[in-house]
């Protein structure tokens, strides 16, 4: 999904470059017309309206990560819940054998050090998503304000147009 953000965020930059990067360097004795006082108005409207597409499309790559960073946390913690419920019925298992000695106390002791070592790891995921999530979201509410800005400036810009 954020490849097809992607994608579209360097077309609209290739365009973008096409439009406003100049294909040879204008000199003094170029018989180049200036723009009408009504184009020029417009050509800051598309630069604005660019800027902002632009900034749109980097607020969608950046829910999306988001997103599929929620969604990988969803899925592993969803495996260490079932490989702990596992090990749950096999701790139970060898706790009944060793009652009756026909299994020594230390699988019990090593089987619930696993049990242990899973809910370890099921913390450090959840640390490391809100990490990476408050990461993205840092960068997310620059945008979405350069976004509120460019908006800002072109209501300006065209009410003084």
């Amino acid at each position: 999904m954020w490849e097809r953000a992607l994608k579209s965020l360097r077309h609209r930059v290739d365009n973008m470059a096409d439009q406003l990067i100049p294909k040879s360097a204008p000199y003094a004795f170029d018989s180049v017309e200036e723009p009408l006082p009504e184009n020029r108005g417009a050509g800051i409207e598309q630069l604005f309206e660019s800027r902002t597409a632009i900034l749109k499309t980097k607020l969608e790559v950046f829910a999306s990560e988001i997103f599929d960073r929620l969604h990988i946390r969803q899925k592993n913690l969803l495996a260490i819940d079932c490989n702990r419920e596992q090990l749950g019925t096999l701790i139970a298992d060898v706790t009944r054998q060793a009652d009756y000695l026909l299994r020594d106390r230390r699988d019990v002791l090593s089987l619930q050090q696993i049990d242990f070592d899973l809910e370890k790891e099921r913390r450090e995921q959840e640390t490391s998503c809100w990490r990476d999530v408050a990461d993205v979201m840092k960068d997310f509410l620059e945008v979405w304000e350069a976004l509120a800005q460019a908006r800002a400036r072109s209501v300006f810009l065209s009410g003084y147009g």
